[in-house]
């Protein structure tokens, strides 16, 4: 098995360069230059692959699993699902059919799934777009913008989701707002209060200037360049819960709308989902 790493920079990855003529593991490789850009819980990219002809396997990495805030491995397997979509996406927009099987064998909880690279396709239009924004996507961690989202539009969203076994909710009555918001904030607070929690989270700040290409990036958390250095000591002594749960609140609260998005069980098919 081989792990690749996503680059802060994707610019390196040239459509052009994909090999047409290659084998089909040249191309599955090729393919995973997009499939890694995928987000990640803590950007931990938890995830390991294993190519056999044209076949692919995802694994999920627990070596890079966070215990203490995440010990049902949810948020890990929910990570190989986003890179899992994005493998899935490339590999159509290349004009060609994928053929997945999720969760192969009972005996191999970490194996998430077998992906095939089938006969060859034309792409269609919705994957064309989606692909587009692979190497652009990046998480927001501040205000969002103040933008009605049309009704046109939350139905579309809606409709996706459906189509990956999952329901996307629009939390618009504002007693049910409150309600998400005390979650949120909730949750905040008590990760902080844990030290274990905070340790791991510590573990993961990627300081300015660093080489490591996993991680928040500092700056993405609004700590500054000279900060960054001594934000994760601090962080592993420190419960700066309230400030963190005082920004997300007000992000919350700013926000023109709450999403929550669901899945009818919970357990690691409905996860990866």
């Amino acid at each position: 098995m081989f792990k690749p790493i996503n680059e802060p920079n994707a610019s390196h990855v040239k459509a052009m360069d994909f090999p047409h003529q290659g084998e089909p593991e040249d191309k599955l490789r090729f393919l995973l230059n997009y499939a890694v850009l995928a987000p990640s819980s803590h950007n931990t990219q938890p995830w390991l692959w294993r190519i056999s002809g044209n076949e692919i396997e995802l694994w999920a990495d627990t070596s890079r699993a966070m215990p203490a805030l995440d010990p049902s491995g949810r948020e890990l397997i929910m990570s190989c699902g986003a890179v899992l979509h994005h493998l899935r996406l490339s590999i159509r927009a290349f004009g060609y059919a994928d053929l997945i099987s999720v969760l192969p064998e009972a005996s191999q909880p970490h194996l998430m799934a077998r992906v095939r690279l089938a006969k060859k396709v034309q792409a269609s239009s919705d994957d064309k777009l989606l692909f587009r924004y692979v190497a652009e996507r990046h998480t927001n961690r501040q205000q969002f913008e103040d933008i009605e989202l049309s009704a046109a539009l939350m139905q579309v969203l809606q409709q996706e989701a459906a189509q990956e076994h999952a329901h996307l909710r629009f939390v618009q009555n504002q007693s049910e707002r409150d309600e998400v918001i005390k979650l949120i904030e909730f949750g905040t607070l008590s990760q902080n209060h844990d030290a274990d929690m905070r340790r791991e989270q510590a573990d993961w700040i990627a300081p300015a200037f660093s080489s490591r290409r996993d991680g928040i990036p500092s700056r993405a958390l609004g700590i500054s360049d000279l900060l960054s250095y001594v934000a994760p000591f601090a962080l592993r002594v420190l419960d700066v819960g309230e400030t963190q749960a005082g920004n997300e609140v007000r992000i919350a609260n700013n926000a023109p709308l709450l999403v929550v998005l669901c899945t009818d069980e919970d357990g690691p098919k409905a996860w990866l989902a």
